[in-house]
């Protein structure tokens, strides 16, 4: 009798657990898409984005992973982003994107950091991520760092099937402008 009092207080306590929404209080940066399919040869847009969770924020700067080997850069654009001042425009270099930017007022809210051109060049499995050391700085007045909560973007790059159709323009015949 006392051990199922104790299975039943055991599994009470494991419901509650469970059922108790949790809260992320941390600023999240990430890439849409998250995940999609790719065909080799074609080029992609991925827009690295921040949520910042109710906090308001002015300041981020990171540096985002690549595989050099799967992956190359068209283009890199902050056209459209919520980060007005550039300290460190965005660059490539040895597979890394890195920027520094900030906003004269604050941020709150969800936004586009930068937007990333890709050529897909070989089949295979991309993975982008932030180096663990990039930063969100809340607007506080005192450089506060937020906690980040990072998402990685991957991407699967597959060989184009012979049966799909060609589909080309007589005005624009060069498909990759």
């Amino acid at each position: 009798m006392k051990q199922k009092k104790d299975l039943l207080k055991t599994l009470f306590i494991i419901l509650i657990f469970l059922l108790t929404p949790f809260q992320i209080e941390a600023a999240v940066l990430y890439f849409l898409p998250q995940s999609t399919t790719i065909y080799e040869g074609d080029s992609f847009v991925v827009q690295v984005r921040i949520d910042t969770e109710n906090e308001e924020i002015n300041a981020i700067g990171g540096e985002i992973n690549f595989p050099q080997d799967l992956l190359k850069i068209l283009d890199l654009s902050k056209g459209g982003s919520v980060l007005k001042l550039w300290r460190k425009t965005p660059s490539v270099e040895n597979g890394k994107i890195s920027f520094i930017g900030g906003t004269p007022k604050a941020f709150k809210g969800q936004g586009e950091i930068l937007k990333i051109v890709f050529l897909a060049e070989k089949l295979g499995r991309a993975k982008i991520n932030f180096e663990k050391d990039s930063k969100v700085l809340l607007a506080d007045g005192r450089g506060t760092e937020a906690k980040v909560l990072f998402l990685e973007g991957n991407y699967e790059i597959v060989e184009k099937s012979k049966e799909l159709p060609v589909i080309s323009s007589k005005t624009h015949p060069d498909q990759t402008k």
